[in-house]
């Protein structure tokens, strides 16, 4: 970095180099999907947790390391892939799967391999079964309702009783 010094100024002025100047450039465009993600995840609008997954494999997707980025950068989105993973341990990858499968926009679900696709529609159906018999015969929809030809829909409580 290059230094201005005067005399009668007592601080010193560094200045970037053109080089610093690249890095920061190739940094920028390095960090551009992760503030795509923030600002889906934590923007001002109710955020659904169907895009969570998706997201998450976006970041990861970005943040593959290839052949022609430079050292730092290597460094960097190793790090961030190694501490993506360990947050995501301490996810319910169960519920953010089924989650992401009923949205419509990611129902082909491809932010997950192939070979785990089935797998997430079998735990939709083992939740449907399991709410089912514990709303069977407990029922919380009222009697006028289904009279009168309504939709009977469950409750949010009915729903977070079943365990993943």
């Amino acid at each position: 970095m290059a230094v201005l010094s005067d005399a009668q100024h007592k601080h010193q002025l560094a200045l970037m180099s053109d080089a610093d100047w690249k890095k920061l450039r190739v940094l920028q465009m390095v960090l551009d999907p992760c503030r795509y993600a923030m600002e889906l995840l934590g923007g001002e609008h109710y955020v659904s947790c169907s895009v969570v997954l998706p997201a998450l494999c976006h970041l990861q997707h970005v943040m593959t390391v290839s052949d022609e980025d430079p050292a730092y950068i290597v460094r960097f989105k190793t790090a961030f892939i190694s501490d993506l993973s360990n947050r995501q341990q301490s996810m319910n990858m169960t519920w953010l799967r089924i989650a992401t499968a009923l949205d419509p926009r990611y129902k082909n679900l491809k932010c997950l391999p192939k070979q785990d696709r089935e797998s997430v529609w079998s735990e939709l159906h083992q939740v449907a079964a399991q709410v089912e018999l514990n709303i069977g015969p407990h029922s919380h929809t009222s009697s006028s309702s289904q009279e009168h030809g309504k939709d009977c829909h469950l409750s949010f409580v009915d729903c977070a009783a079943v365990s993943f």
